[in-house]
């Protein structure tokens, strides 16, 4: 992949997320795009900063793995589908659950956009009302402290380090 690639990955963002809102009213694609710039920030692996400009398009638009997998590959497409969470699971393992093992098992890619979303997600607390801002609070703790104890490399301990200090912020 070369550079280009992130033009067409935030290209392909801007029209997938377009119209859509964030809690606190403002454009979606601004996530997305902040998830980008810090995982290009944290590593030159253009498959993964690909990965993290596209990380929410399959949960939240109607696009299909095989649009990914056509414009971006099979490498990309894996770390977003890594990145997508099940719905479905997720309720019936209960939230906290469902992060821990699905995180436990990622890979040290996949791990470092998901630990990226959620930094931007715990960024953006100051926005949220009560009761999500407390309740999204408690599941990102009890996530970080379910996988604690799992080998993974010094730049998910920075990001985990920096996800702790904004929920302290938050409160």
């Amino acid at each position: 992949m070369k550079e280009k690639d992130y033009v067409q990955a935030i290209q392909f963002v801007l029209e997938k997320h377009r119209g859509q809102k964030r809690i606190g009213g403002r454009p979606y694609i601004v996530h997305p795009l902040a998830v980008g710039l810090l995982v290009s920030s944290l590593t030159d692996d253009y498959y993964t900063i690909s990965a993290a400009f596209l990380h929410d398009v399959l949960e939240d638009t109607n696009t299909t793995e095989d649009e990914i997998k056509n414009i971006f590959g099979n490498t990309v497409l894996t770390f977003v589908k890594e990145v997508t969470n099940m719905p479905k699971i997720e309720v019936d393992d209960g939230r906290v659950e469902y992060y821990i093992k699905k995180m436990s098992f990622m890979s040290p890619e996949a791990l470092l956009i998901k630990l990226a979303d959620r930094l931007n997600n715990v960024s953006d607390l100051n926005r949220a009302y009560e009761p999500f801002k407390s309740n999204y609070s408690a599941e990102t703790i009890a996530i970080l402290n379910g996988i604690s104890s799992i080998e993974m490399e010094q730049v998910h301990r920075h990001l985990i380090d920096k996800i702790f200090d904004q929920v302290r912020k938050a409160k």
